[in-house]
């Protein structure tokens, strides 16, 4: 499993040429005010050390270079997006010129060179693209007269001398200097600072890139549907380009932007006028042009913000979006989930109503994800699992128990993600799979009758071995999220939910591939948890012992159909992997067990016996514990006998029985 706090570092020239091909273009279009009025917001950003200060004329200069452009770029520093929880503020914003004009007209003109949305935040499925900078030195102007320039003199202003480290060519370009008659321009460093501290910039921009990760986190995930989304972050005189997707996160090698202030323009020319797909946002929806010239993608509306955690409330932007998918429209409502993160799945989950065809009436939900190529198709486990189940008498009765799958729908990586693949190492090329299927019930919503919750468990256990014995598949994604119930009258069924991660069991589990940690961590075997970059081959027995803690966790965190306000086992959300794997064997070795809540104090005996289990396999009767079993003789796919489908299977038999 890849670092998710690496950055892959290519290029700059590599990675435009990626991102926006034919930014070298000539740019014909900047008439000599537009360089004049370019250079003089470059004298601004030169005149002033500080962040805040500089935040104005660098968002001139930016707008100044697109001219015409449906983008605009807006200081969004200090204001806090809203549309998550999350409290990031972007220092500076790409968004479609017609987003100044949803609201009040509090947003129209202020974001610009001013102090940013006081009162309309940007939501985060606005911004088509992000700014983040950081000023630790001074930039001082020196002036150059065209005979200097001519000569290579330069006379000293302030007591500032040049660095030849820093500046290696003027910044304006040729027409500039014939408007400039008198004089051109050259930054310098300050005199404090005799010559580019590299490590001093690394230090301030690996701090400011992980600042700059969180901002993509929040557009992948509360953003809309996108695939990738693009940054830059500006350090002083030295611009770094950035890609996220779902597999790595890209930073380019420096650029010196003020050096080079003419390539620098067609950069953002370019990547101002890119369409939405090449902006990184999915292109799936119908009824709706790609092109920034048609207006914003999302438009979301503005909420109440009586107070600052209300801003995560809102209308879902995917509301009414219409999807057509195998020849069904479907008209998407409110989303139920969106997994948060950069790295992985991205899943969403989103409420849907077929407008045609046979499944007009039912409550559907559409589910993507990013799935890396090759993985096992969920819609193929899927429909091997119901057609085997239909077939065998048998095995008839675990169709209920498995979800029910109507269209599907396969969108490939995008052309720019496969560029990349020839580029990064360990590169992981993921297409967005649409699945539409019948809408599920979570298993929280039966804490209030210890029978029901007794009887679902029971089922999803027994349908998960049926499906590992039978078909070879290994769930690999075992959680409290993808437990879930349907209906049918008066009679209820365990549902086992979301095969994106699981594996067909053949001759290859031996791969690196299978090798790597999968699952919802804090339902992770702890094997697993104990080298998470070079984890063992998943288990059956892995899946077990996630059983247990699903089981574990539900009755001892919900009484009466409510979440306690302290749960026992909350650490297990709130604390890294280390920190989880150090919690379960501390409890483990000294036998701290929680006792379940009211509501499921029957269950207390069933609940204790499957953790005396694990505690057997891992501390008591395990070779590394004991010399009475030799390591050759030791029972490791069980370990030991202590975790396995006969000894669990009894124990949820009486636990549905109770």
């Amino acid at each position: 499993m890849s670092n998710p706090n690496t950055y892959d570092v290519l290029p700059w020239k590599k990675l435009l040429d990626i991102l926006a091909p034919g930014y070298c273009s000539d740019l014909s279009y900047l008439s000599p005010t537009t360089e004049r009025e370019v250079g003089e917001h470059v004298k601004e950003y030169t005149r002033t050390g500080s962040k805040t200060r500089r935040l104005n004329p660098l968002t001139d200069i930016l707008n100044a270079i697109i001219g015409d452009s449906s983008m605009v770029f807006c200081r969004n520093d200090p204001s806090f997006l809203w549309g998550s929880p999350s409290e990031c503020k972007p220092a500076i914003l790409g968004v479609h010129e017609k987003s100044l004009r949803t609201g009040t007209q509090a947003r129209l003109g202020e974001n610009i060179s001013q102090n940013g949305p006081s009162e309309d935040p940007f939501h985060w499925s606005e911004p088509l693209i992000f700014l983040e900078m950081d000023a630790t030195r001074e930039l001082h102007v020196q002036i150059e007269s065209p005979q200097e320039h001519a000569t290579g003199t330069t006379t000293e202003r302030n007591g500032f001398a040049p660095k030849s480290t820093i500046n290696n060519g003027t910044y304006l370009s040729s027409e500039a200097r014939e408007i400039s008659s008198n004089y051109t321009l050259s930054t310098y460093a300050s005199s404090e600072q005799n010559e580019y501290d590299g490590a001093v910039f690394n230090s301030f921009s690996n701090k400011m890139q992980e600042k700059c990760a969180s901002y993509a986190r929040e557009l992948l995930s509360y953003g809309g549907l996108r695939c990738y989304v693009l940054g830059i972050f500006i350090h002083d005189e030295v611009c770094q380009f950035l890609y996220y997707d779902r597999s790595v996160k890209i930073k380019s090698e420096p650029f010196y932007w003020l050096n080079d202030i003419q390539t620098f323009e067609k950069i953002i020319y370019s990547l101002a006028r890119l369409n939405y797909g090449m902006l990184g946002f999915e292109t799936v929806f119908r009824g709706v042009a790609y092109t920034l010239a048609n207006g914003p993608l999302y438009r979301p509306v503005l909420p109440n913000l009586r107070h600052k955690y209300e801003r995560y409330k809102y209308k879902d932007i995917f509301m009414d979006r219409t999807l057509e998918v195998d020849d069904m429209q479907l008209s998407l409502k409110d989303a139920i989930d969106q997994r948060h993160g950069i790295l992985g799945r991205g899943m969403k989950i989103i409420r849907a109503r077929a407008t045609n065809g046979e499944h007009r009436n039912m409550n559907l939900v559409v589910k993507m994800s990013y799935i890396p190529q090759g993985q096992c198709s969920e819609a193929e486990i899927i429909k091997t699992a119901q057609g085997t189940a239909a077939l065998n008498e048998n095995a008839f009765k675990f169709s209920k128990n498995l979800p029910n799958l109507i269209a599907q729908m396969v969108i490939p990586a995008s052309e720019v993600q496969r560029q990349l693949q020839l580029q990064c190492t360990a590169y992981q090329l993921r297409n967005l799979r649409i699945l539409v299927m019948e809408e599920l019930f979570p298993i929280t919503q039966l804490t209030d009758d210890a029978a029901k919750l007794g009887k679902v468990f029971r089922e999803i256990f027994e349908c998960h071995y049926w499906l590992y014995s039978q078909l070879n598949i290994l769930h690999c994604d075992i959680s409290v999220g993808n437990f879930m119930y349907r209906k049918e009258g008066d009679v209820i069924y365990g549902v086992l939910n979301d095969f994106d991660l699981s594996r067909c069991i053949n001759d290859s589990l031996s791969e690196p591939s299978y090798r790597q940690l999968t699952g919802t961590i804090p339902f992770v075997a702890m094997e697993l948890l104990h080298h998470p970059e070079t984890a063992t081959v998943h288990l059956y027995r892995h899946d077990v012992e996630s059983f247990f803690y699903v089981f574990y966790y539900i009755i001892t965190s919900y009484d009466k159909n409510a979440l306690l306000s302290d749960p026992p086992l909350r650490w297990w959300f709130i604390t890294g992997v280390e920190r989880i794997y150090f919690k379960k064997t501390t409890d483990f070795a000294c036998c701290v067990f929680h006792a379940p809540t009211p509501t499921f104090r029957a269950f207390q005996d069933s609940l204790y016996e499957m953790f005396i289990a694990i505690r057997k396999g891992y501390i008591i009767d395990h070779p590394i514990m004991t010399m009475g079993v030799p390591q050759e003789l030791y029972d490791n796919e069980t370990m030991g006998g202590n975790i396995s489908y006969n000894k669990f299977s009894r124990i949820f038999k009486e636990v549905a029985s109770l």
